[in-house]
């Protein structure tokens, strides 16, 4: 047991420093901010000895803390630039490696792409990427049918893959906030300034697609930044989020 713990708290330490490295951005420089960032998108579920889906997993930020943490196996999918040399999918399976991680796998794949049996999963997470799937039909949902129901079909494929019980977790910026009007007049989020607002949807829009997909409920909650978490009862808001980066996360459940 004690062997176990030394083993654990040297792949948290390593960790720890990739964050420094492999992951660092302009907005998250700490395991503190990952550590919040997973609870506040994960809030209630537990994912110790679950099966999890990690789409568009980028480095396996995601991927990575969970299976450090707890979760009994977790892929995460991310499809690799061709000619690339410096790709997100080698960053992740580098990692994996280097912390021997036996219960994290990384896989080339798209969404779209991937197959695994029905029900395999407890947990689906989109973190920053559903409206990735496709960017074009993304932007086109409310007024194109060819585009609701592609994404449409997305969500039935979640459904089918998440057991009963389980849970399809969206996190993402909303279209509708001050600086996507902002944007219009060269105005840029100074918390978000390479966002393009026009391939984003709002949690309304998800949760009439999750619900017609099969999902029993579909809930949201606007997310605070680490480094705002002081102010979050002031700013877990609608008005608040509109003011800022309208980030949300969505729980539905099977």
């Amino acid at each position: 047991m004690e062997n176990d713990l030394m083993k654990k708290n040297k792949k948290l330490e390593l960790f720890k420093e990739l964050i420094n490295s492999d992951y660092k951005t302009r907005t998250l420089n700490s395991y503190a901010d990952v550590q919040y960032r997973m609870n506040k998108i994960l809030k209630d579920i537990g994912f110790v000895d679950k099966e999890i889906l990690d789409i568009g997993c980028g480095k396996g930020l995601a991927s990575i803390y969970l299976a450090l943490n707890g979760a009994k196996n977790v892929i995460g999918i991310e499809p690799m630039l061709e000619g690339s040399s410096e790709n997100s999918l080698y960053t992740f399976e580098k990692n994996i490696k280097e912390m021997e991680l036996a219960n994290c796998k990384a896989e080339n794949a798209t969404f779209q792409d991937f197959s695994a049996k029905p029900e395999s999963f407890d947990i689906i997470l989109s973190i920053n990427s559903i409206n990735h799937l496709n960017e074009t039909l993304c932007a086109m949902i409310h007024n194109n049918e060819k585009a609701r129901e592609y994404y449409l079909s997305q969500m039935k494929k979640a459904y089918g893959l998440i057991r009963p019980g389980g849970v399809f977790i969206i996190a993402d910026c909303s279209c509708h906030n001050l600086f996507s009007q902002l944007s219009k007049i060269g105005i840029r989020n100074p918390m978000a300034p390479s966002i393009d607002w026009s391939i984003h949807q709002s949690p309304k829009t998800w949760h009439k697609v999750l619900l017609s997909a099969g999902f029993s409920k579909s809930s949201h909650w606007w997310h605070v930044p680490y480094r705002l978490s002081g102010f979050e009862r002031l700013l877990s808001n609608p008005t608040a989020a509109w003011l800022t980066t309208s980030y949300f996360v969505i729980h539905a459940y099977k």
